[in-house]
């Protein structure tokens, strides 16, 4: 009994770090902050837009640049829907969606970039734009996943 609980504690004291919250290194983005994003291609930024309200992304969007705090810039390309033959043989439906998100103060300083491709995406602009206002989210709420 006294062995289990020592192994107990040592696996705590070793596990725990990897799990615990972390503050994300770099610029940070305070809660609430105004944020602007810009028109891109495929009118991806509506996109964007739904999905930060949709996450709960702590931003408030602005529609008028010289307001906000923050600039978000997008880019996202669609790929190719599938043939026949790829619905047929490899049971692909979507097609490939990337997108990729950099957000930089008023000075022009980088405090967050974002790159996501979704393969055989069902969904599409919307879960590549839901991918970034998560990530968003927890990079502005200190929460680290790179571990």
């Amino acid at each position: 009994m006294k062995k289990t609980i020592q192994l107990a504690l040592i696996c705590a004291t070793y596990l725990a770090p990897a799990y615990a919250v972390k503050k994300a290194t770099g610029i940070p983005i305070p809660s609430g902050s105004r944020v602007y994003i810009e028109p891109g291609d495929y009118n991806f930024y509506l996109y964007l837009a739904s999905a930060i309200m949709t996450k709960h992304t702590p931003v408030t969007i602005v529609s008028d640049r010289s307001q906000a705090e923050f600039i978000i810039t997008v880019v996202s390309s669609h790929g190719k829907d599938p043939s026949t033959a790829e619905k047929w043989l490899l049971g692909k439906y979507g097609s490939d969606q990337d997108a990729s998100a950099v957000v930089k103060n008023t000075d022009g300083v980088v405090c967050f970039a974002y790159s996501v491709h979704k393969f055989n995406s069902a969904h599409g602009a919307q879960s590549t734009a839901e991918a970034i206002a998560k990530h968003l989210k927890w990079y502005i709420l200190g929460i680290n996943t790179a571990e």
